[in-house]
């Protein structure tokens, strides 16, 4: 099984979801706001950062 996708990690990626669709959860960002979350986990991060809005932020201008 590839570990991106364990319990935890799927669980920590609907933690990031959770925390970051408060602020940007709109339908020009859904894509955006989805894919960072794969993107986080899957860079093997293992929590949340206070810095977490500003790598989202960067993420967002990097891709558009």
């Amino acid at each position: 099984m590839d570990w991106r996708y364990s319990e935890e990690r799927m669980r920590l990626r609907a933690d990031v979801f959770q925390t970051l669709s408060k602020n940007n959860f709109t339908l020009n960002r859904s894509k955006q706001l989805y894919e960072f979350c794969h993107y986080f986990v899957s860079q093997g991060n293992n929590s949340i950062p206070d810095n977490i809005q500003e790598l989202f932020e960067r993420y967002v201008s990097e891709t558009e």
